[in-house]
């Protein structure tokens, strides 16, 4: 099992050993190891939390691996405030405002004042 994880940490690209404590891991790889967590046995959905991300380094990891699940067939439920990082990864985006659907449509269709 150890092994297992140890393979997946690097596929991720977190250096880390499989057997520490995720608490004593700083806040972005307890992020990567949250989206790992659940691949081994069951492919199931995960979330990176809504801590703030230490940097764009990590974010780059991070697309990487949405774009990388993608390209598997692992369907994807993203959700951020930063537009900015949605051209990146998106291709399909639904707008809620105030708690309120306000529109879905293909990313590619959207703008930013529609």
């Amino acid at each position: 099992m150890r092994s297992e994880a140890a393979a997946l940490l690097k596929e991720l690209e977190l250096v880390a050993d499989p057997r520490a404590l995720v608490s004593q891991l700083k806040v972005g790889a307890q992020q990567v190891v949250e989206i790992a967590r659940p691949f081994p046995s069951t492919r199931a959905s995960s979330s990176w939390t809504s801590r703030p991300r230490p940097s764009r380094v990590r974010d780059e990891t991070l697309f990487r691996q949405i774009k990388r699940l993608k390209q598997s067939g692992v369907g994807l439920i993203y959700i951020t405030h930063k537009l900015d990082e949605l051209p990146e990864i998106a291709d399909d985006i639904t707008v809620f405002r105030d708690g309120k659907f306000v529109a879905a449509k293909e990313f590619r269709d959207v703008t930013r004042t529609k």
